[in-house]
């Protein structure tokens, strides 16, 4: 039997017709009656389950509406200066007024006029946020605990205050573009499950060894629906980031910032830059970009002013308050680059401390222009030609060791590649072309220019001299703690290079020992009261990109290190266009004396009797 003849047998048997119409009308009148009779049974059913267990339908309902989860994320660990007692960066629990949704019978007009009340804002922002809310609207951020306590008093239904985390920063601008800050995720961050991450500085560099981890708790919900934590006992319970303690001194950055500011407001100056090394380890003790950024409040702090800069006729990174200059703005360094070139020619023996160099009385031709000395000497050994910061007997150095020997010692200093720092954003130094290097780049790299420099490049160039020519990465981060306080990780300094033989280290130390020291000296205003110290001044005209140098403005800096006997400290420093002043000796020197007098103390090493002698025998 095929299967309709089967199908025509089943309807005729349900249906009692062979009609084909007419049982199909029968055949979905009795589907439908059939579907309706199931229905029936099975409420007939649940009515007769409830009857028989009541009290467990109620639980099941009651724990279907108490119960959920929440995703909790672990504080973000503190920054601490190398005490360890001085926070840098904590997160605090910020108030966050939020409305999610009242009752039917609530008047939406009369509780957004009572929240603009309270909270100081403007009641059709409110009304708009609210009417237009379907489960969240966030009625204002940051709120102020007067505010908080108005809310609670008030008891607005369908308004709560939630906990937010954020960062804060007790030190303002001080450190701001070192320890950069924490931002809200943005929504391919958010999907990776991020929520709040580092940028900049050391909150970016070191985010993961900072940011607490995330976890989805159980919770049991009160009538009111404020939630418990339902596995808190008995569950360890270890989130929280670990704690990060840096090289940095919080009283000597405190001493930097306050010595750079004064000077540029002495100065008339538009920005500054500076960083505080130990002699021989390189830790980062102190760093400084002005004007600076307050991580506080990131969002306005780092918008760009091309508009500015273009009045100032300056570069627009020299202005930008979240741009960390010490490692992010190669210049070229004018004099202060002569410690190179003495250093190669000494540590490879072209040269000695007592090498006559011509001065050429202060004038000197180059590749079609003359060089100019402040200071006009003629024939004089290489200590004093060092001393006087004469351009022409340093191009006369040059000379005598070539480009590829100069090219060789520059590069031995690290210019040209970036130091290694613990900090994002370093940019790396540039020399001029092969072809131009060859013909004029080596000669004027004799005294500072044809190439570039970041400040923090200087600084461990001098490091390098002070740690008798062992070369070491700087680093600004110190060891990691966790909550408890253990000790996590340890940041070493790194594997030391030998750059240049000690003896040849200690000569050029002593060189620069006569720049301060010696009354004839172009950093003699740099001289410590108290403590003997060594260093180079450099003034460089401003190079501005697709202009060539300025005939007006001036990059003034100082280098050098104290006690000149057993350096502690290396200091650079640069002032940005001062306009009272154009040398780097009236200018950068003072700041130099000043950090050296009020640091020093704070590393228990105490000033000495003035001493009459002010020069030192040079080797």
């Amino acid at each position: 039997m095929d299967r309709r003849s089967a199908w025509v047998r089943v309807r005729r048997a349900v249906t009692g017709t062979d009609d084909a119409r007419d049982g199909g009308v029968v055949l979905r009148m009795a589907f439908v009656t059939g579907m309706v009779l199931a229905g029936f049974v099975w409420v007939t059913g649940q009515a007769g389950w409830y009857q028989f267990d009541e009290e467990g339908v109620r639980e099941a309902r009651d724990l279907s509406a108490m119960t959920g989860s929440e995703e909790v994320q672990g504080r973000r660990g503190e920054i601490r200066d190398r005490t360890g007692r001085r926070v840098l960066a904590m997160t605090v629990p910020d108030p966050e007024v939020v409305y999610f949704g009242a009752s039917w019978d609530v008047d939406r007009i009369e509780l957004s006029y009572t929240l603009a009340s309270a909270l100081h804002l403007d009641p059709g922002e409110v009304l708009s946020s609210v009417v237009s809310a379907v489960e969240f609207a966030r009625i204002k951020s940051h709120a102020t605990p007067e505010e908080v306590q108005a809310i609670k008093v008030m008891q607005v239904d369908g308004v709560r205050i939630d906990q937010k985390p954020r960062r804060f920063y007790p030190n303002g601008d001080s450190l701001g573009p070192v320890i950069g800050f924490v931002s809200q995720a943005d929504p391919a961050e958010e999907a990776r499950g991020e929520h709040y991450l580092g940028r900049m500085g050391v909150e970016g560099k070191y985010d993961k060894d900072l940011r607490g981890e995330v976890r989805d708790v159980a919770l049991l919900r009160s009538k009111g629906r404020e939630g418990f934590y339902q596995d808190a006992l008995g569950v360890p319970w270890e989130l929280d980031g670990n704690d990060l303690i840096l090289n940095v001194d919080a009283q000597m950055q405190a001493v930097l910032d306050g010595e750079l500011m004064a000077q540029m407001e002495a100065e008339d100056a538009p920005a500054a830059m500076g960083v505080i090394l130990d002699a021989k380890t390189f830790e980062v003790l102190a760093m400084s970009s002005l004007p600076g950024m307050d991580p506080n409040q990131f969002e306005t702090a780092c918008k760009p002013d091309p508009k500015h800069a273009a009045e100032l006729g300056l570069p627009e990174l020299l202005l930008n308050p979240c741009a960390n200059k010490v490692v992010g703005y190669p210049f070229e360094p004018g004099s202060v680059g002569k410690i190179v070139t003495i250093s190669t020619a000494i540590d490879d023996g072209v040269a000695t401390p007592d090498t006559i160099l011509d001065g050429h009385g202060g004038s000197c031709p180059l590749g079609g222009k003359m060089v100019k000395d402040v200071h006009a000497i003629g024939r004089v050994p290489l200590k004093d030609a060092f001393k006087f910061s004469s351009n022409c007997a340093h191009l006369d150095l040059a000379m005598m060791m070539g480009p590829e020997r100069m090219l060789d010692g520059l590069r031995r200093f690290r210019i040209g590649r970036t130091t290694g720092i613990d900090l994002p954003g370093e940019v790396p130094s540039a020399f001029q072309g092969s072809e131009d290097w060859r013909k004029t780049g080596y000669r004027t790299a004799g005294f500072g220019y044809g190439y570039t420099a970041t400040l923090m490049e200087i600084a461990n160039l001098v490091a390098t001299i002070t740690n008798d020519g062992q070369r070491v990465p700087p680093r600004i981060a110190h060891e990691l703690r966790s909550v408890e306080g253990a000790v996590v990780r340890t940041f070493d300094a790194g594997e030391s290079v030998r750059v240049m033989k000690a003896d040849s280290a200690r000569q050029v130390r002593d060189i620069m020992r006569l720049v301060v020291m010696d009354d004839h000296g172009t950093g003699k205003r740099g001289r410590p009261v108290g403590y003997s110290a060594g260093g180079k001044t450099g003034t460089a005209r401003l190079l501005i990109p697709g202009q060539g140098y300025s005939e007006d403005k001036y990059l003034c800096s100082f280098v050098g290190f104290a006690p000149a006997e057993n350096p502690r400290i290396v200091v650079a420093l640069t002032i940005v266009n001062p306009r009272i002043h154009k040398l780097a000796g009236a200018v950068a020197a003072p700041v130099f004396k000043n950090v050296v007098e009020r640091s020093l103390p704070i590393l228990g090493v105490m000033p000495a009797a003035p001493t009459t002698d002010t020069q030192m025998a040079v080797r």
